[in-house]
């Protein structure tokens, strides 16, 4: 059954209690409701394409995501983390012109990667192509190893905390088309960054353990509305590296039939977050996240 929110207890409309914030863009579709009647929106999903390294995998999958009323396809952004892939950017340029509906997400592009004014035109540039299909996912960094590999510097966690804030009040400064600014980013230190500046926060799998916490901190730095997704992994068989598995909460996923996964949605969605970003970072995990989104609709 499909939750009704009020405004109020969605997130709350009003200035922010934060000093310095840029102009907000128009709210998406679906994330907004008419003054004095309940938000019953549906919950908005994004998918992973996965096959990240092969360029006629992504765009059929990327096509078939859209065929099946995703509201986003995402990609990663990595130099050399994991399994092999294409250069993010340019492949999202590509998929922009491969498609023609479905939204386009970053989750995240590192802020040591490319610099900020830079950016700014290649959104601009991106937005245009799309049709207005882009969101701009940003996020601090993470992997010391691809930086040192590619030449890269990377600072201190609280120096690319610090950078992330400038990135995103250059973006915001030099983009002249409307940005939708995502960040996925979610320490104490970055959900400040978060409430100055983002239209949507993700909150990542390291904090799916934290989670309930993680938005009771986002309401207390800020009262202006910001759409809460979550990335949440789906599970199919055991995790290969028990490691990673607990970095990134795979026990907190999404596991086992159809209906025990909806569910698993549905107590995320009671949580407080408006979407969730399927980590379906294969191409059968990839299926059964296209096969949800039928029932997530109804959520």
């Amino acid at each position: 059954m499909r939750r009704e929110v009020s405004k109020g207890s969605r997130c709350a409309a009003g200035s922010s209690r934060l000093r310095g914030e840029s102009p907000r863009p128009p709210e998406p579709p679906d994330a907004g409701e008419a003054e004095g009647l309940p938000y019953t929106a549906p919950m908005r999903v994004a998918v992973f394409l996965p096959e990240r390294h092969d360029w006629p995998a992504m765009v059929e999958a990327a096509r078939a995501a859209e065929a099946a009323g995703a509201d986003q396809v995402l990609l990663p952004d990595h130099l050399a983390y994991g399994a092999p892939m294409l250069e993010a950017w340019t492949t999202m340029a590509a998929l922009a012109a491969s498609t023609s509906r479905v939204g386009l997400g970053f989750a995240v592009l590192s802020a040591t990667f490319r610099p900020a004014g830079l950016l700014a035109k290649m959104a601009d540039a991106l937005e245009q192509i799309s049709g207005g299909r882009l969101a701009l996912g940003v996020g601090a960094g993470l992997d010391p190893g691809e930086h040192e590999r590619f030449g890269l510097p990377f600072p201190s966690a609280g120096r690319r905390i610090a950078l992330l804030d400038e990135y995103c009040a250059t973006l915001r400064r030099l983009c002249e088309r409307p940005l939708r600014l995502v960040i996925g980013a979610s320490g104490d230190r970055a959900l400040a960054v978060v409430a100055r500046h983002a239209d949507e926060w993700n909150c990542g799998a390291m904090y799916l353990d934290r989670a309930s916490e993680r938005l009771a901190r986002l309401a207390s730095l800020t009262d202006r509305p910001i759409f809460r997704s979550v990335l949440v992994p789906v599970v199919l068989g055991a995790p290969r590296d028990p490691r990673m598995a607990r970095r990134y909460n795979l026990h907190l996923g999404l596991h086992g039939t159809v209906d025990q996964m909806v569910a698993r949605c549905a107590e995320l969605r009671e949580l407080g977050f408006d979407g969730l970003w399927l980590g379906t970072h294969n191409r059968q995990a990839f299926e059964r996240g296209l096969a949800l989104l039928p029932r997530l609709r109804e959520l």
